[in-house]
């Protein structure tokens, strides 16, 4: 038997917002791969409603029979939120995250992205600019 890495996707997966809608394209992607086990922890976004996966969806389906809390560490934890939220969790730690459309991003969000291994960005605008952002 072919040995799976565990990934753990932290993320509002269920909310209808662009960390959601972000948070499913990417889990979806990693369940047609087939290469690992996937556990979701899904998180809240603010007071979005939490109604975004349809129980009659057969690729919604795919995702909430994914939704566990982690037993063990994983070999790869995937954070989907701003990068001030960024936790590391497994072995390996991958955050994603939009960004944000300014020159000079938070210190927090500098605090967050040095915990984790590797920093996902949506644009490179947005990747430039945690980057350059010195305090």
């Amino acid at each position: 038997m072919e040995y799976k890495p565990k990934v753990l996707v932290t993320a509002p997966v269920g909310t209808r917002s662009g960390y959601g809608s972000r948070s499913r394209d990417l889990i979806r992607a990693l369940i047609k791969r087939d290469k690992y086990q996937i556990t979701i922890n899904p998180v809240p976004w603010g007071n979005t409603p939490q109604n975004a996966l349809d129980t009659n969806n057969p690729k919604d389906q795919e995702i909430i029979n994914r939704i566990a809390q982690p037993t063990e560490q994983p070999d790869v934890h995937i954070h989907c939120v701003v990068p001030n939220e960024f936790t590391p969790a497994g072995k390996f730690n991958i955050g994603v995250t939009a960004g944000l459309e300014t020159t000079l991003v938070p210190m927090d969000w500098i605090e967050g992205c040095n915990r984790m291994d590797l920093v996902l960005c949506s644009s490179k605008f947005a990747k430039e600019s945690i980057a350059g952002t010195r305090y």
